[in-house]
């Protein structure tokens, strides 16, 4: 059985250690992507997974992604040094976002 996602990733093809990405808004609005990865063409995507009765974006998240997606976020992290993006850059990148909730799990 093949497993590999239907875009061609590879786990291998990705940048694993990225986890809990803070970034800022220029208002001042912090947020946090769940993951930050990057495809093997080199282009970074946020991404964030919600899961459980209260699977909603937090209110940072709510006003941060959709700045990240079009006008950038300031890198929050020290986390791209080392693939040259410092911490206080603007970036701009995709974001994925997964809320799933379980209907018969809500009491």
């Amino acid at each position: 059985m093949n497993l590999r996602p239907s875009n061609g990733w590879k786990p291998r093809d990705t940048v694993k250690s990225l986890r809990k990405f803070r970034f800022v808004t220029g208002d001042g609005i912090k947020f946090r992507a769940d993951f930050v990865a990057r495809d093997p063409g080199g282009n970074w995507t946020a991404i964030e997974t919600k899961t459980g009765s209260g699977a909603e974006l937090t209110p940072g998240q709510t006003e941060g992604y959709p700045q990240l997606r079009t006008v950038g976020a300031f890198v929050d992290t020290r986390k791209l040094a080392a693939y040259g993006i410092a911490i206080g850059a603007n970036v701009r990148m995709p974001v994925e976002v997964d809320l799933w909730s379980c209907p018969k799990c809500a009491n």
